[in-house]
């Protein structure tokens, strides 16, 4: 089976941009006939709208931050990158 796996900072993306990046993540796997992945887990390219507004809600509740805002980059920073 095909596939593309992809490892993406979601964290680092405004909301607002997640619909282009939704597109294009739908048409490589359409150009490619390729199922997508994430994290180890196929992502269903219809359902991508669905597993954005989750990681979203997620982000929101645990750290109370926006994606793609700057201190959400130096809450990551200081976290992961020492």
């Amino acid at each position: 089976m095909d596939r593309l796996e992809f490892e993406y900072l979601f964290a680092s993306t405004p909301g607002v941009c997640l619909n282009s990046l939704r597109h294009a993540l739908a048409e490589t796997a359409k150009a490619l006939s390729a199922t997508l992945r994430h994290g180890g887990v196929t992502l269903d390219v219809n359902r991508l709208d669905d597993f954005g507004r989750s990681w979203l809600a997620d982000l929101k509740s645990e750290l109370d931050e926006e994606p793609g805002s700057e201190s959400l980059a130096i809450l990551i920073q200081e976290m992961f990158y020492q």
